[in-house]
């Protein structure tokens, strides 16, 4: 088999997809994976979350020497011009990392050669054999396992997720398009749960506006949860009876391995129509925008 080198990109929700695919392409004979998590241990963007799921022997890790220089320069350096520099120099010597947008492509590479790709690799096709290895493998995690039964006070719920942080961001809201107040009231009306919980990496913007909207629509009370980690975050909506999506990798990952019998996403997933793969069969679709959506 060919050697795959994934160089770790993202946040939790996307090392999760690098991951999956990864152990996908092992068990299927087409690649045999290492998960290179050496430009996310520079101190300038997300971590690596994964160190204690990918086994050690399949991992490359940054040096200690390295890490220390990369601390340094974190310290001397302002951050924009620290992030710029990390992402511009090379995770070591050898081949460099190519994008691929399908699994077509990467097979390709592999059928020529040892292959280094930093897709975000966000392809639940080619991991779908692999799902229930996958899921239990997941819920089985430690530090997951742990948030899920920190969940556990919460009893029985419905999850909500509302994703904003860098979707707000200027250069990408017109592209992805994060959910808004509208399309919670609407999806919200779909659960039966008798108790709402609210996720979101912005709670002070849900306590404010979201709150108040589920209860003027109908009357619904909803609690929005602060957690101590994103960690906690995601134990909850794992640990969901019923969920709502947002167009997020982070609440894909639980509406996919998590416990709730009905999930409702986003249409599109992304505005520039990108992404629709990510719905899966069996997932209830509303549309993200309407009339009134603010």
């Amino acid at each position: 088999m060919s050697r795959l080198r994934i160089v770790a990109q993202g946040g939790l929700g996307n090392q999760l997809f690098q991951w999956a695919s990864g152990v996908a392409l092992e068990r299927q004979g087409l690649a045999s994976p290492v998960w290179d998590a050496r430009r996310l241990e520079r101190g300038h963007a997300r971590a690596y979350r994964l160190a204690s799921l990918v086994p050690q022997s399949q991992r490359i890790d940054q040096g200690p020497i390295a890490r220390e220089a990369w601390r340094a320069v974190g310290r001397a350096l302002p951050r924009r011009l620290h992030r710029a520099i990390a992402r511009r120099t090379p995770t070591g010597f050898g081949r460099r990392p190519l994008t691929h947008s399908n699994p077509k492509d990467l097979l390709a590479s592999l059928q020529v050669a040892d292959c280094v790709t930093d897709s975000y690799m966000q392809w639940p096709s080619l991991f779908a054999p692999q799902s229930q290895e996958l899921i239990a493998t997941l819920r089985g995690w430690g530090p997951v396992h742990e948030a899920m039964q920190r969940a556990e006070h919460l009893g029985r719920f419905g999850a909500i997720h509302v994703r904003r942080g860098d979707y707000l961001d200027p250069a990408i809201v017109d592209r992805f398009g994060p959910v808004g107040v509208d399309y919670v009231v609407r999806a919200s009306a779909r659960l039966t749960s008798e108790r709402l919980v609210i996720v979101s990496d912005s709670p002070e913007w849900c306590e404010a506006h979201v709150v108040p909207a589920l209860r003027a629509a109908g009357g619904r009370e909803a609690n929005v949860f602060r957690g101590s980690s994103d960690l906690d975050d995601f134990g909850v909506l794992l640990s969901a009876e019923q969920l709502v999506l947002s167009n997020s990798t982070f609440s894909w990952w639980a509406g996919f391995a998590g416990r709730a019998g009905v999930v409702l996403c986003p249409k599109p997933w992304l505005d520039d129509g990108s992404s629709e793969d990510l719905i899966l069969d069996g997932w209830d679709t509303l549309p993200k925008r309407s009339a009134s959506d603010t």
